[in-house]
């Protein structure tokens, strides 16, 4: 697999059986291409919705389910499992506007401080500042997860993230109705997240 990995789902594929997943691979010219070593402090960070928990932290998810039942409702628990957003359209939506994308990141399992951590240099980081996680069920099951696991586990509302210079802030937002800037790059290591309530 070219930069994949291997999913590991715990309680979900019954002794017996196989998961088989699909995947694309495409090439694309090398001046066309996103390249995040050209990230630089004071860069701002994009932030596109999620459906859902997508396909990631659902062995948390279902510890929460098997240890609150009564807190779900059929119809609920259904809705959680929206399946993950695609963000090509974002993506040729900021193409076309022209944006200069320094580099993106699609928010699975290790959550907004992983997925962007790894795109940075050394003596780079982010600061975040995102809303509570307002989605159907979603806060249901976040109160029974500690914020950090929460944090280091699921996308937290964002599943697509575009870091573009401050001048290209507004039309990156502009690329998705309900995209937002979270936050900014910053000098040192690490990504940190501060959830406003």
């Amino acid at each position: 697999l070219a930069g994949g990995e291997t999913a590991e789902m715990p309680g979900v594929v019954p002794d017996g059986f196989i998961e088989m997943s699909g995947f694309c691979i495409g090439a694309g010219e090398k001046s066309a291409l996103v390249q995040p070593e050209r990230v630089a402090h004071g860069d701002v960070l994009v932030g596109y919705p999620s459906d859902g928990f997508h396909a990631n932290g659902w062995s948390l998810v279902r510890k929460v389910l098997a240890a609150f039942p009564d807190e779900f409702s059929t119809e609920e628990i259904i809705a959680l499992l929206a399946p993950t957003r695609l963000y090509h359209d974002v993506t040729r939506a900021l193409q076309a506007g022209s944006v200069d994308i320094r580099a993106m990141a699609h928010i699975t399992g290790g959550g907004l401080p992983e997925n962007l951590g790894r795109l940075f240099r050394p003596g780079t980081g982010a600061r975040l500042s995102i809303p509570a996680w307002e989605l159907g069920a979603v806060p249901k099951v976040l109160r029974h997860v500690p914020q950090e696991d929460a944090l280091w586990t699921f996308n937290m509302g964002f599943g697509w993230v575009a870091i573009v210079p401050p001048g290209d802030a507004d039309a990156a937002v502009r690329c998705h109705p309900d995209a937002i800037v979270l936050g900014e790059i910053i000098p040192g290591d690490g990504v940190t997240v501060e959830v406003k309530r």
